[in-house]
């Protein structure tokens, strides 16, 4: 929509961010919800243990299956008409799967959701640089924030509202009519498409040109690293503190801590990471305190316990980081759109290998030494990945590089 992006009317500027920043809020809300009303659903389908861990693990496997179509839908249709299309399958997919009373449709109907999230997620970071070419840094820190809000208060309410309002089903709905109000900033941006911006038909560059370049496999390392810390903390802190004595509304507390401070650090860093020379410092700090943190845990859980949980908090700042170096590493809207696809759609299924990891060395051991030692070495490799992804370059040089061997 160039006559946005260029000679944006007040209005119009303002409609494009509200749609970023609405639709942001609703990409985790439909797969963070389940956890807390996990034990109803499976109580009101019938789903058996196995079918239950299908649910869990489907979030991570559907980012990583369908983002990856994010770029080819976006050069097909357009960016906005792509991303109204998504929406369309997270309102379709959330509504159907309150309505049926069986397992397979709603693994399926499950499935279209977050398809659809998956979809949009990729392409937030395109649409950033396509918009705002000048503001990615305070554009990319809003709907960072408003991504992380979105997967606190699902986390948090979802379950007292199951409760208030009789039933699982009925909570959920808040968050389909959160992602209703979501699609109406995107009716105008489609509206306006019609008759201002036309199709592009043909891709530049996919999956088989940025697999051979060196930049799109260190951010997808990069996101794999970090989205395995934040999988394996989510799903792990509060039984750490549990483990060690702690009650598990204390457990809840010390978890609350975590996400509710990545509110603020989503909207610091990429701020931070659009005005530095040397955003790479930041990735020091990340693992500095990740590493006491697990430190802190692994030898004194509960002697500083709400420390160990901020600095945990502040070592998984690197999604942020990720997103607001999407940014700086591509100089088109296509470019950081394929890099988004395949950094996310690689990282996710790195990612998804995390929980159950820690989980299994839980089990083989016996306790959550061993897996804590090994989460926290892990920090090394976010670390490298993440400076070497910090050196300045851009997709676009690497692709048309390996276009011309």
């Amino acid at each position: 929509m160039p006559h946005i992006r260029r000679n944006a009317t007040s209005h119009a500027a303002l409609m494009v961010m509200a749609g970023l920043v609405l639709l942001a809020l609703n990409l985790r809300p439909a797969a963070t919800a389940v956890g807390p009303v996990l034990g109803e659903i499976r109580a009101d389908l019938g789903l058996n243990a196995t079918t239950a861990g299908v649910l869990t693990a489907l979030p991570a496997l559907c980012f990583a299956a369908f983002g990856a179509m994010a770029p080819i839908f976006s050069n097909r249709v357009g960016p906005h008409r792509t991303i109204g299309m998504a929406l369309v399958a997270m309102v379709a997919g959330q509504s159907g799967r309150l309505l049926v009373d069986a397992p397979v449709p709603f693994l399926l109907l499950s499935v279209i959701t977050l398809g659809g999230m998956a979809v949009a997620n990729v392409l937030l970071p395109s649409l950033v640089r396509r918009h705002f070419p000048s503001r990615i840094g305070f554009i990319t820190a809003l709907y960072s924030t408003a991504l992380n809000v979105g997967t606190m208060f699902a986390g948090l309410f979802t379950a007292p509202l199951a409760m208030w309002l009789g039933g699982w089903r009925q909570s959920m709905w808040i968050w389909v009519g959160m992602t209703v109000i979501s699609c109406v900033p995107w009716l105008f941006l489609v509206s306006a498409d019609r008759d201002h911006e036309p199709i592009a038909r043909h891709a530049a560059w996919g999956f088989r040109h940025i697999v051979h370049t060196r930049l799109g496999w260190l951010m997808a390392l990069f996101f794999g690293a970090q989205s395995t810390q934040a999988y394996t903390a989510f799903g792990w802190l509060s039984s750490i503190y549990v483990d060690a004595g702690a009650s598990p509304s204390f457990g809840g507390l010390m978890l609350g801590i975590l996400t509710g401070l990545s509110i603020p650090f989503g909207f610091l860093v990429p701020m931070y990471v659009s005005r530095s020379e040397r955003p790479q410092r930041a990735l020091w700090l990340f693992g500095v305190c990740g590493i006491t943190s697990y430190t802190g845990l692994l030898f004194a859980p509960l002697t500083l316990p709400w420390l160990w949980a901020v600095l945990l908090s502040i070592g998984m700042s690197g999604f942020p980081y990720f997103l607001a170096l999407l940014g700086r590493r591509a100089n088109s809207s296509d470019g950081v759109a394929v890099l988004s696809a395949f950094s996310q759609s690689v990282g996710y299924l790195i990612a998804a290998i995390g929980p159950f990891l820690f989980g299994a060395l839980r089990g083989l051991t016996g306790d959550f030494q061993v897996p804590i030692i090994v989460t926290m070495v892990l920090f090394l490799p976010l670390v490298g990945f993440g400076l070497a992804a910090s050196r300045p370059r851009l997709i676009e040089d690497e692709l048309i590089a390996g276009s011309n061997d």
